[in-house]
């Protein structure tokens, strides 16, 4: 019997527009690299959708990444052409942002519309391909132990050696939104100077101007990116409450040491990648190798940064195009580009395109080969599913195994994680069970006792986030979230370079 050539890598909300633009990026070449990812399929079900990779497209990509890194063709300025054609594009939609969009003629919303699309057709190739390079995990483990002394070796002392030297020379969107509110919370801490805490106290500091501009800047800076692709911004109140939350915890305010602030934290993973390099002068390809995937980790961070500041900068005409249409603001990201273009020409919807909208809010497939994009819906997309997506066996499973991200032994109780609907179950000590750990799901990471992800890699949020708090973590089961149910007991060993998640009640 034939092996299905697709492999899920990873799940999230789902609008057809952003699975559209990612096999549509596809198509557009990155100078100075063969990047190529010619095959891949995604599954879509009521807004929740699976990207799913192709193994030989995936193998070859391996190649490339390894004949490219040995080239040199790594570089910070190869990378920071990247992150300038996004910012281009951003300050495009930037541009047009604040007009009055009400009394443009269809053919300039389109035109809008396109600058907006823009920022799809460029991220995700970047995005996809950092996912790919956790497949240069191994590689990374073989070249560290090669050059590694005997007292080195022992699995906590390498996933130590591996936190420090993967951690990127700048800070990610969730660290500098972190590093802002703790500034914020040490400002309001020093202004109270042993005055009695309560609410109300607590307010009238925040209303002092410097406070009050302090968490305005959050807002402003960091509050947009809470949305993701379809939710809410953060505001000040939100703000203000995560700092009361934290203040009002404690018996008498005590300031924020420096070691928990990420700039901190950040400059002394560099201190220590610089010590190593300087103790191990052997380690030439390593240091390339390290230096690849912390932008690899930068660059899946800002190509998602990027795109949810060109989706927050283009809500109004966006906006303005569901009330020309006739659209819930979602459905306009339930068409395609052309058909969009081709509504915004006539001025109206066909029945057809109400129908496609219907259907992909229920179902939908899309199989991307060789540069052609095939959309299939209702009966045919699970036709195509059970075709070509290759799914694990979960039924009778009691033990599975994924990457250690971050050292450990835990025994707890399983909460399923997947949005920030969830966020309320969670309760401090729990074992966080989740696709991938976005920026919503954050905010509770500190409260685990150990983190399981189907989704993630050595590089990914999950595993930078585990290694900074020292929080036991697996990532890239592909099952834990099908296996687990709320409040079942299991048992996690991570322990090894491949950790161990036993179910042991359910």
């Amino acid at each position: 019997m034939r092996k299905k050539p697709y492999i899920v890598i990873g799940e999230r909300n789902s609008m057809l527009l952003h699975q559209y633009g990612t096999l549509d990026s596809f198509r557009h070449k990155i100078p100075g690299t063969k990047w190529d990812i010619s095959k891949t399929f995604i599954y879509a079900k009521n807004l929740r959708g699976a990207h799913c990779y192709h193994e030989l497209t995936r193998q070859k990509m391996l190649k490339v990444l390894k004949s490219e890194l040995a080239r040199g063709v790594y570089t910070k300025k190869f990378f920071n052409r990247i992150h300038n054609s996004f910012k281009k594009t951003i300050i495009g939609i930037k541009r047009i942002a604040g007009e009055d969009f009400s009394k443009k003629e269809l053919k300039t919303l389109a035109d809008y519309y396109l600058r907006y699309y823009r920022i799809y057709q460029l991220v995700f190739l970047p995005m996809m391909v950092s996912i790919y390079s956790s497949d240069l995990n191994e590689f990374f483990e073989t070249e560290l132990k090669n050059i590694l002394r005997p007292g080195e070796k022992n699995p906590d002392k390498i996933i130590e050696i591996t936190s420090f030297l993967l951690t990127p020379h700048r800070l990610t969107k969730v660290q500098e939104e972190e590093q802002a509110a703790l500034e914020t919370r040490k400002k309001i801490i020093n202004t109270i100077k042993g005055k009695k805490i309560n609410r109300a106290n607590f307010e009238k500091i925040c209303r002092k101007p410097e406070i009050d501009e302090m968490i305005g800047k959050l807002e402003f800076d960091h509050g947009w990116f809470h949305q993701e692709y379809v939710g809410e911004v953060k505001n000040k109140k939100s703000y203000k409450e995560d700092a009361w939350k934290e203040i009002s915890s404690q018996k008498k305010p005590v300031l924020p040491v420096k070691e928990i602030f990420p700039l901190h934290r950040m400059r002394e993973a560099i201190r220590r990648q610089n010590l190593f390099f300087r103790n191990h002068a052997e380690s030439g390809i390593l240091k390339r190798l390290v230096s690849a995937m912390r932008e690899f980790a930068l660059l899946l961070d800002y190509s998602k940064v990027d795109l949810i500041y060109g989706i927050f900068l283009a809500r109004p005409f966006i906006g303005e195009i569901q009330q020309r249409l006739g659209l819930p603001w979602i459905d306009v990201h339930n068409l395609t580009p052309d058909e969009i273009l081709v509504a915004l020409k006539r001025g109206k919807l066909f029945s057809r395109d109400k129908k496609n909208i219907r259907e992909r809010r229920k179902e939908f497939a899309m199989l991307y080969d060789d540069g052609k994009i095939t959309i299939y819906h209702g009966v045919k997309a699970r036709q195509m599913k059970k075709k070509l997506l290759r799914q694990e066996k979960t039924k009778g499973i009691r033990k599975f195994s994924g990457l250690t991200a971050m050292t450990g032994k835990v025994t707890g109780t399983v909460k399923i994680v997947t949005s920030a609907s969830d966020l309320g179950k969670f309760e401090k000590g729990d074992i966080m069970i989740t696709n991938e750990v976005t920026t919503e799901l954050t905010s509770v990471l500190k409260k685990a006792a150990a983190i399981v992800a189907d989704g993630g890699g050595i590089i990914s949020h999950t595993a930078i986030v585990a290694r900074e708090f020292k929080i036991p973590c697996v990532v890239g089961t592909k099952i834990a979230t099908k296996i687990l149910k709320d409040r079942a007991k299991i048992e996690i060993d991570a322990s090894e370079s491949r950790g161990t998640v036993k179910l042991l009640s359910s």
